[in-house]
Protein backbone atom coordinates (compact mmCIF):
# COMPACT_ATOMS: atom_id res chain seq x y z
CA UNK A 1 0.00 0.00 0.00
CA UNK A 2 1.57 3.71 -0.68
CA UNK A 3 2.41 5.69 1.69
CA UNK A 4 2.93 9.57 2.12
CA UNK A 5 6.31 10.35 2.10
CA UNK A 6 8.95 13.66 2.88
CA UNK A 7 12.49 14.23 2.26
CA UNK A 8 14.91 16.91 1.29
CA UNK A 9 17.02 17.63 -1.17
CA UNK A 10 20.20 19.93 -1.69
CA UNK A 11 19.89 22.97 -3.53
CA UNK A 12 23.58 23.14 -3.40
CA UNK A 13 26.50 20.94 -3.72
CA UNK A 14 29.57 19.70 -0.91
CA UNK A 15 31.02 23.24 -2.10
CA UNK A 16 28.01 25.32 -2.01
CA UNK A 17 27.52 25.85 -5.25
CA UNK A 18 23.91 25.84 -6.75
CA UNK A 19 22.91 22.55 -8.63
CA UNK A 20 21.85 23.43 -12.25
CA UNK A 21 18.29 23.58 -13.12
CA UNK A 22 18.64 20.37 -15.83
CA UNK A 23 20.25 18.63 -13.03
CA UNK A 24 17.28 19.02 -10.41
CA UNK A 25 15.00 17.92 -13.79
CA UNK A 26 16.78 14.73 -14.22
CA UNK A 27 16.48 13.45 -11.02
CA UNK A 28 12.75 14.85 -10.66
CA UNK A 29 12.05 12.45 -13.89
CA UNK A 30 14.13 9.72 -12.28
CA UNK A 31 11.94 9.97 -9.11
CA UNK A 32 8.96 9.92 -11.21
CA UNK A 33 9.50 6.73 -13.09
CA UNK A 34 9.95 5.18 -9.99
CA UNK A 35 7.13 6.79 -7.81
CA UNK A 36 5.11 8.34 -10.14
CA UNK A 37 5.26 11.75 -9.24
CA UNK A 38 6.46 14.60 -6.78
CA UNK A 39 5.88 17.61 -4.94
CA UNK A 40 8.93 19.89 -4.47
CA UNK A 41 8.38 22.64 -2.44
CA UNK A 42 9.92 25.83 -2.09
CA UNK A 43 13.53 26.08 -0.31
CA UNK A 44 13.88 25.53 3.03
CA UNK A 45 16.92 26.10 5.09
CA UNK A 46 17.90 23.37 8.18
CA UNK A 47 20.37 23.47 10.79
CA UNK A 48 22.02 20.15 12.25
CA UNK A 49 25.00 19.32 13.81
CA UNK A 50 27.06 16.72 12.25
CA UNK A 51 28.17 13.91 14.48
CA UNK A 52 31.57 13.38 13.33
CA UNK A 53 33.10 16.84 13.65
CA UNK A 54 30.12 18.33 15.95
CA UNK A 55 30.15 21.40 13.51
CA UNK A 56 26.98 23.29 13.32
CA UNK A 57 25.96 22.25 9.93
CA UNK A 58 23.21 25.08 7.86
CA UNK A 59 22.16 23.60 4.75
CA UNK A 60 19.11 25.11 2.27
CA UNK A 61 17.39 22.27 0.48
CA UNK A 62 13.97 21.31 -1.12
CA UNK A 63 11.34 19.53 0.91
CA UNK A 64 9.49 16.67 -1.78
CA UNK A 65 6.74 14.87 -1.49
CA UNK A 66 6.18 11.77 -2.78
CA UNK A 67 3.34 8.44 -2.59
CA UNK A 68 5.02 5.42 -2.72
CA UNK A 69 5.81 1.99 -1.70
CA UNK A 70 7.96 1.48 1.00
CA UNK A 71 10.56 -0.31 -1.35
CA UNK A 72 10.33 2.40 -3.76
CA UNK A 73 10.97 5.24 -1.02
CA UNK A 74 14.12 3.33 0.11
CA UNK A 75 15.11 3.10 -3.67
CA UNK A 76 14.54 6.45 -4.26
CA UNK A 77 16.45 7.58 -0.78
CA UNK A 78 19.44 5.05 -1.94
CA UNK A 79 19.63 6.94 -5.45
CA UNK A 80 18.94 10.24 -4.16
CA UNK A 81 22.60 9.72 -1.68
CA UNK A 82 24.46 9.00 -4.97
CA UNK A 83 22.48 11.57 -7.06
CA UNK A 84 23.49 14.67 -5.09
CA UNK A 85 26.90 12.78 -3.01
CA UNK A 86 25.44 12.99 0.29
CA UNK A 87 26.29 11.15 2.88
CA UNK A 88 23.33 10.60 4.02
CA UNK A 89 19.37 11.12 2.95
CA UNK A 90 16.41 11.52 5.56
CA UNK A 91 13.18 10.75 4.31
CA UNK A 92 9.89 10.24 6.46
CA UNK A 93 6.69 9.05 6.59
CA UNK A 94 3.90 11.52 6.75
CA UNK A 95 1.18 9.08 6.15
CA UNK A 96 0.41 5.46 6.20
CA UNK A 97 -3.11 6.56 4.30
CA UNK A 98 -3.28 8.22 0.58
CA UNK A 99 -6.58 8.86 -0.87
CA UNK A 100 -6.54 9.27 -4.43
CA UNK A 101 -10.15 10.24 -5.40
Amino acid sequence: MKRLYEMYIPITDNDGVDFPRDYLLNWESSVVQVSGGVTIFASATGVWINPETNEKVTEDVFPVRLSCEPEHMEIIANFTKGYFHQDTVMYYEVSDKVFMV
